[in-house]
């Protein structure tokens, strides 16, 4: 029975292993959204089913360990594939999924299409392996009702270790292609275990997939050219570093992305090189308060490009910064290989459980905390959060949010707006001047815009904040439209339509 029990124990091991891969092999090409995993365990639980039943019939008619051992070695030989034609589905997926229509529909399609190759019928196969093994020890003992608990309660303690080891261990120490070869490894040798009697044979066959594993690995390229220096797989999101020759307003520079790279979370110019759009506005916007010390808060830190500029445009002293930054990883890498990275306090943990425990108030808090790359955290968008930040300003504090949105009358700006102004009763919006940028600001109290350009910032600096605050706009409450909350916040959805039907646009 301890063969049977740990057949199960690591091929339930193996299911989750591969499922959590899944997701982390296509984070640089679709993403993470709640899409993408919808159709990752939408998959997972069809390929379990269909294996279930296949290996109930199968077992009924090869009841032998050799039978089940090849079938975990068909297993383990069929998810060698995703680690290395992962990238070479998927970026032909992601070119043409912009022409199915809607957001929604291309991340569907496109994602499913790359599970449904690579990862579906390991899987299945992986799913024959409980009906199979509760059939052989059948055979071997009469209580079958006590041994199909004790395997289904030994294949579920399986799955928790193989939920729990690659987050916490495999994949910030191994990376996604390795820890899904390490489970095909695994596979591969269970396997042979049961399907070959010489113990040579199974060192051999751990050898091979030993040997797989230590190839070398290549981070995915990121789409929009350049060179990546280097890339981390964190809890958290697939992490890039991309030297690109026209990344920083048509110069050089040095860019931090995250999972599929869609758009830049930090940047890093060369010296001499001036910030220019969302940066620079972003940087200047202490220069309001005509009293100093100016305390801020800064959510979402990243690489720390707009705290970085806080600190060179404003005397010493002048600006106290915190950070707040949910992925420990972005910031070592970020002080790795950044130049100028600044240096103040960073709290590593959630944006809103930082407000929520920390009663301090700020005079400037800027929300620039992204997932998923252009995708706000839908619990950073809604009345309850908006609220929340309003409890943590000074009387003569504002917030300014950076919202990524394709054009001015985006469905998903003015819901939040509409949100916004549901709670502050000062609440401007004005395009930011790079890309998808908006910054959106609120507050009780008047700001002093007119300040903002005084700031000691590169002329190229001051042009960008002469022409976001130039085509700025007042946002009045709108009592009539429906407004983000904790309850209601289908942001991921939102922001898939616009980008979907922005690169469709784009196309044609």
């Amino acid at each position: 029975m301890w063969n049977y029990r740990i057949t199960t124990f690591l091929t339930g091991a193996a299911v989750m292993i591969a499922e959590i891969g899944a997701a982390r092999a296509l984070a640089p090409y679709f993403g993470t959204s709640i899409v993408v995993w919808t159709n990752i365990i939408g998959s997972i639980l069809v390929a379990l089913s269909v294996g279930y039943w296949i290996g109930g019939r199968w077992a009924e008619r090869c009841p032998d360990r050799r039978c089940l051992g090849g079938i975990i070695m068909s297993a383990g030989a069929l998810l060698l594939l995703p680690g290395f034609a992962t990238p070479l589905i998927a970026r032909g997926m992601i070119g043409d999924t912009p022409w199915l229509g809607s957001g929604f529909t291309a991340l569907l399609f496109g994602s499913l299409l790359v599970i449904v190759l690579l990862f579906v019928v390991p899987i299945a196969l992986l799913g024959m392996v409980s009906p199979f093994v509760l059939k052989l020890a059948a055979r071997e003992r009469s209580d079958i009702g006590a041994i199909a608990g004790q395997l289904y309660a030994i294949s579920t303690i399986g799955s928790l270790v193989g939920t729990f080891l690659p987050t916490l261990v495999l994949l910030p120490t191994l990376g996604t292609r390795r820890t899904v070869l390490a489970a095909a490894t695994l596979l591969l040798v269970l396997g042979a275990a049961q399907f070959v009697r010489r113990r040579v044979s199974v060192v051999a066959v751990g050898v091979v997939g030993l040997l797989l594993i230590a190839l070398p690995e290549h981070p995915p390229a990121w789409w929009g050219g350049g060179t990546v220096i280097a890339a981390v797989d964190s809890p958290y999101q697939f992490i890039r570093v991309v030297d690109h020759p026209r990344i920083a307003y048509g110069s050089p520079g040095r860019a931090l992305v995250f999972n599929e790279g869609l758009s830049t979370q930090s940047l890093a110019v060369r010296s001499g090189d001036a910030l220019q759009g969302y940066f620079a506005v972003a940087a200047a916007l202490p220069g309001a308060f005509a009293e100093q010390p100016v305390s801020v808060l800064i959510l979402g830190n990243a690489g720390g490009t707009v705290g970085a500029a806080m600190q060179q445009w404003f005397p010493k002293g002048a600006v106290e910064i915190t950070g707040v930054e949910i992925d420990p990883a972005v910031t070592a890498l970020a002080r790795a290989t950044f130049a100028h990275f600044p240096e103040y306090p960073i709290a590593h943990t959630d944006s809103r459980v930082f407000l929520e425990r920390n009663q301090r108030q700020y005079d400037l808090i800027l929300v620039d905390a992204y997932t998923n790359q252009l995708t706000i955290p839908s619990h950073l968008v809604t009345r309850e959060f908006f609220q929340l930040l309003q409890r943590r300003l000074t009387p003569r504090g504002f917030i300014a949010m950076n919202i990524n949105a394709p054009r001015a009358d985006s469905p998903l700006l003015q819901i939040l707006l509409a949100t916004v102004a549901d709670v502050f009763p000062r609440v401007t919006v004005g395009h930011a001047g790079t890309a998808w940028n908006y910054l959106v600001t609120g507050s009780d109290a008047p700001i002093a815009w007119e300040r903002l350009p005084t700031v000691a910032m590169p002329e190229p600096s001051r042009a960008s904040v002469h022409a976001y605050l130039a085509q700025q706009a007042v946002v009045h409450r709108n009592d009539v439209a429906r407004k983000l909350t904790d309850d209601w916040a289908p942001i991921e959805l939102m922001t898939d339509a616009e980008v979907f039907t922005a690169l469709r646009m784009h196309r044609e």
